[in-house]
């Protein structure tokens, strides 16, 4: 979810070690391809740097670029959910076993890696271990499940996972559908995000006492096979994602950021026997100092339930008769009485705001600008944006009227009023 960071621990909001990277936004599509359907997850990322006051424009954005140069930023797929007993053969059971071994489950096998990284029974790096039994749990022989000439040979890696929730036994894992362009990221769970997209200028957001922060954001999609009617292994239906959460399939989204390089956040080649080159490879380096090289997680819960989780939806009813207005947003005024005229709508707010803001040489007045397009774009379709652009001009640096700051902000305060 968006991360509102006008608090006053700014250190353990954007990140202690590593820039924290927050679930800014997840749409869930139904999609297709010619004759194939996917089920997409349309995942944003989001993390915040602060800008010190003694630093120039170019050397700050040159040292966000080497952060964002030397960052990976990766989201986690972690289902959750209770492996099946039935699955007995030496292969699942010898991988069931080293998830028990590393922790990553409990003794009744429930997998639920979010609810262990929140007790302290596990650190952000465990995600790495998960992520390397998770892919020998899978399979790369698609015909062996699908048959040849179906929906999974155009799939470049199919994953299936095995799971007791309802009848599902089987669903597929996602694969990335925009993979970073150049690389060869190879992992199961773990997704690394495209950078290419971040570049100056960067969107620049203000608090409440004026501390100025680089917002970065990126966007990816995980997309899942919806193969109901086309996949079995040993006669069980491989569902797709739709069927599996209304069957009671649960699932976190992870994110972090981390300096590990590339071919470490990927999976290892093989366990070995036993799970032998996990000691000798995944743990060849103390695991604690791996975990300092690995931002803290942020987390959200996508699917439990049967349902995909959402935000609460706010009605508003009336103070006369009790009914839900369900036209235009109402309209929170400066006295926080909710106004449900039709003249004033957030849509002309938006617009009559969007009209001061313009583009300019002078820093401070650029500056004032960024932090009006800011409210408007985070609060636009909120009931209180007024007392969102009031707020803004309680802590507006210059209202003397005398530069072109404080211009801007006669004429913002004479609008505003007029609201």
């Amino acid at each position: 979810m968006p991360v509102k960071i006008f608090e006053n621990n700014y250190i353990a909001k954007t990140g202690t070690r590593l820039p924290r990277v927050y679930i800014d936004k997840v749409v869930a599509t139904n999609d297709s391809e010619g004759a194939y359907q996917y089920f997409d997850l349309e995942i944003t990322l989001a993390c915040y740097i602060q800008k010190s006051l003694d630093i120039l424009n170019d050397d700050f954005n040159t040292y966000v670029a080497d952060i964002i140069e030397d960052t990976n930023f990766c989201l986690a797929f972690l289902p959750k959910t209770t492996i099946s007993s039935d699955k007995t053969t030496s292969e699942i059971a010898s991988r069931t076993q080293l998830l028990k071994n590393y922790n990553l489950v409990n003794s009744n096998n429930v997998i639920d890696i979010i609810g262990k990284l929140k007790k302290g029974d596990l650190v952000p790096y465990d995600l790495f271990i998960l992520n390397d039994i998770y892919a020998a749990l899978t399979d790369n022989k698609r015909s062996a499940y699908y048959g040849s000439g179906t929906l999974a040979d155009s799939i470049p890696r199919v994953f299936v996972h095995y799971i007791t929730a309802g009848d599902v036994k089987y669903v597929p894992l996602p694969n990335m559908k925009n993979p970073p362009a150049g690389t060869s990221f190879n992992a199961t769970i773990i997704f690394n995000f495209d950078k290419s997209t971040l570049a100056s200028p960067y969107e620049t957001v203000t608090n409440d006492n004026g501390d100025e922060f680089i917002k970065l954001t990126l966007t990816n999609t995980l997309r899942f096979e919806n193969s109901d009617d086309q996949a079995t292994i040993s006669g069980e239906p491989v569902y797709g994602m739709d069927t599996a959460i209304a069957n009671g399939f649960a699932f976190d989204l992870a994110s972090f950021s981390t300096i590990l390089d590339s071919s470490i956040v990927e999976r290892i080649g093989t366990l070995g026997e036993d799970g032998i080159n996990i000691e000798s490879e995944r743990l060849s380096i103390n695991k604690e100092v791996m975990n300092q090289q690995i931002s803290d997680i942020c987390y959200e819960q996508i699917a439990a339930n049967g349902t995909l989780e959402a935000s609460p939806q706010i009605v508003y009813r009336s103070s006369i008769d009790g009914t839900i207005y369900d036209s235009n947003t109402p309209v929170q005024a400066l006295d926080r009485i909710y106004y449900t005229t039709s003249d004033i709508t957030l849509e002309n707010i938006v617009n009559s705001f969007r009209g001061l803001i313009g583009v300019s040489s002078n820093s401070g007045l650029q500056s004032a600008y960024n932090n009006l397009n800011y409210i408007l774009e985070m609060h636009g379709e909120s009931e209180d944006l007024l007392i969102k652009l009031n707020d803004f001009r309680k802590v507006y640096a210059d209202k003397t009227g005398l530069t072109p700051e404080g211009q801007l902000y006669q004429t913002f305060q004479n609008l505003l009023y007029n609201f």
